[in-house]
């Protein structure tokens, strides 16, 4: 996460625009825009993709030279992967799109009105901060300095050319907090931080929260950025939950949304809601809904597994825990804690009905994956396998 966010610290930003002329106009704050692209955002935080991406693409025919339909295009596909980001499905289209509109933008970014050049300068900082964003990701962090470095001069030139609206806030208050965020907390890194801007924490959460509460196309993206600083960086669940329940109420079909706010019910006790939310996603992963997949099955099924455990309702408990190592080998994610702790809470389970063999078959699967720092369930699980003799099944 650290690292991604070392590359990402020169990229942030984000979003749009709409209007006539294909070539040197404004659309970042035209009210007619907000209007006309509200069900088409929403739709693609919803996961709504093909709904919002047909609006994306009248909106390129009408204006096929402005970077507007090009970025929107691009965070629409952003969007498809962040449900599960080992996914690279979608990394040459986001490029692409978002090399388009860096194409388009460098008109705007030229002109001599100081509006039309803001605005260029605002969707450049965006793509390429999108462009870093992506290859960070994906581990290529010499590729994303470049795309980086870019995305922080288009945001200084951004700033510096004028009164700005709450939609530039958004890369300003990440940069802000992040820049701060991480010479505290990377001591290796001041040296290269040194040479930017000095970051401000405090400043970064009031202009995210600002922009929360004032942006138009920014605002859903500012959300997400606060609740995960809250929840990762500054770990205040109590300051993240409202977020999460807002977005999640908001894209209640938005499985990263639902996922998040699901974890953050669970680790702060509240087994009421989080059942709900759990069993609601487990219901969307049975019907196959966009983006719910065995990553947030895992996640799902794990804490139903640990509340009806709770509750000491076995038959539930071993149902849902069986769900949770089963999502886990759907996903080939057997190192993972909640596919070894999924079996621990099944295998012991298992032990104390009699039911021997098919115990063993979880411990065995624990010794088999289970790291050496999971000392715990590793010396439940060989302790139980000794006692018993299991042994693994031939074939």
């Amino acid at each position: 996460m650290k690292k991604r966010l070392i590359i990402f610290l020169f990229s942030v930003n984000v979003l749009f625009a709409q209007k006539k002329q294909p070539d040197l106009i404004s659309l970042l704050t035209d009210m007619d825009v907000q209007i006309d692209m509200t069900d088409a955002v929403n739709n693609m935080y919803n996961f709504k993709f093909p709904q919002a991406e047909s609006e994306f693409l009248k909106l390129r025919s009408k204006y096929p030279q402005h970077p507007m339909p090009y970025f929107l295009m691009g965070l629409s596909n952003f969007w498809k992967f962040q449900a599960n980001d080992d996914n690279t499905a979608y990394d040459d289209k986001i490029l692409a799109y978002m090399d388009s509109s860096i194409k388009y933008a460098e008109p705007l970014s030229e002109s001599k009105d100081v509006k039309i050049s803001t605005e260029g300068s605002f969707f450049l900082s965006a793509a390429y901060g999108f462009k870093g964003r992506i290859l960070s990701d994906r581990g290529k962090y010499a590729k994303a300095i470049g795309p980086g470095k870019s995305a922080m001069t288009y945001m200084q030139k951004s700033k510096e050319r004028g009164d700005l609206s709450p939609e530039f806030l958004f890369g300003n208050g990440l940069y802000n907090y992040y820049a701060e965020y991480l010479g505290e907390t990377m001591v290796w890194l001041k040296p290269v931080l040194a040479l930017f801007p000095k970051g401000n924490k405090k400043l970064g959460i009031e202009q995210l929260t600002f922009c929360s509460n004032n942006a138009f196309f920014t605002r859903t993206e500012a959300q997400s950025y606060l609740m995960r600083i809250y929840t990762l960086e500054e770990e205040n669940a109590k300051a993240a939950i409202p977020i999460a329940k807002y977005l999640h109420i908001t894209f209640p079909d938005n499985p990263f949304f639902q996922r998040f706010y699901c974890r953050l019910l669970f680790s702060s006790g509240n087994f009421v809601e989080t059942e709900k939310v759990a069993l609601n996603a487990i219901t969307k992963i049975d019907s196959q809904y966009v983006g719910y997949d065995a990553l947030t099955g895992r996640f799902s099924a794990y804490m139903l597994g640990y509340i009806y455990n709770f509750k000491k309702d076995s038959e539930k408990a071993k149902y849902y825990y069986q769900r949770t190592i089963d999502f886990g080998e759907q996903a080939k994610a057997f190192k993972t804690g909640y596919y070894l702790h999924g079996n621990a809470h099944l295998g012991s389970l298992l032990g104390k009905e009699g039911r021997i063999e098919e115990a063993c078959n979880c411990y065995l699967k624990i010794k088999k994956y289970a790291e050496k720092d999971e000392e715990a369930i590793l010396k439940e699980a060989t302790e139980f396998i000794e006692k018993h003799r299991c042994k693994k099944k031939k074939g």
